[in-house]
């Protein structure tokens, strides 16, 4: 626990960092996946942790899950440590090796790390990275509205390139569910950003999400979500796959724009 900032969720640690993000500020991460390789029902070609090795759609799918003791009693250890030496931190994350509302307990782990957060930290945010897909899940709602923010992920409004790029263990969902979910999540909350992540490609056969008819479609969901803010940016790591490459920063004002335009100032759109 000595130095917090040295640990990786890739390398199976519950608690990491803290770390500086712009989007965020100073953080430590809550990794509730740390089966052998990433668990996720996403295998997105941008993700900085690689292929997805345990691609799962329900919690049953798997066993091992770590318990949720474990998880709060690492994260009181780290908060007390933290607070001790005088650490400013801006938010506790829950993030890690996959998506997080997959864990069975998620629930149960949400109000605890609410508790202990707000002993060591009140002032911090609560916060989740989320890809979206279990948002519309009512039995995740009571958890949901305990979080200071809710950092949802929306790469296209397309559902053709929803499944090609963010490749859903369920090969039946529609993009437009998400958007549904999205929607109703942002009329009973007030802490909800949207994260647009634009790419591009190494040649021109590959499918993107950064052409004109993609950026016009995703400003239209954007309008019809109505989030608190909107966070755009491109890729700054390696991706899953190594055609990938960062949006020109045109593509990610032109999406600002677009939303800019459409929205109004309902939605604050950023570029990162």
């Amino acid at each position: 626990m000595s130095d917090l900032t040295r640990l990786s969720p890739l390398k199976g640690h519950v608690i990491y960092g803290p770390i500086y993000s712009k989007r965020i500020g100073f953080d430590i991460g809550i990794n509730l996946l740390i089966q052998s390789g990433k668990t996720c029902n996403f295998d997105c070609v941008y993700c900085q942790w690689g292929p997805t090795r345990n691609l799962i759609t329900d919690a049953s799918e798997i066993g091992n899950w770590i318990s949720p003791q474990y998880v709060l009693k690492e994260l009181e250890g780290a908060l007390a440590f933290l607070s001790g030496n005088n650490h400013h931190l801006d938010a506790v994350t829950f993030s890690g090796f996959g998506e997080p509302t997959l864990h069975p307990q998620f629930n149960y782990i949400v109000k605890e790390a609410n508790r202990i957060k707000n002993r060591y930290y009140p002032h911090s945010k609560l916060t989740l990275l989320t890809n979206s897909t279990n948002l519309g899940k009512q039995e995740l709602f009571k958890s949901l509205v305990l979080l200071d923010h809710i950092i949802a992920k929306l790469d296209t409004a397309i559902n053709k390139t929803f499944h090609e790029i963010n490749k859903p263990s369920n090969t039946h969902l529609h993009i437009n569910a998400i958007i549904a979910a999205l929607k109703q999540l942002a009329e009973q909350v007030n802490q909800l950003t949207l994260q647009i992540l634009l790419f591009e490609a190494d040649s021109d056969d590959i499918k993107t999400n950064s052409s004109q008819e993609e950026l016009s479609a995703l400003s239209d969901a954007v309008c019809q979500i109505k989030p608190k803010q909107v966070q755009i940016y491109t890729i700054s790591r390696a991706g899953a796959v190594d055609w990938i490459e960062p949006a020109d920063f045109d593509q990610l004002k032109e999406l600002k724009r677009l939303i800019d335009l459409k929205c109004g100032k309902k939605v604050v759109a950023k570029i990162f």
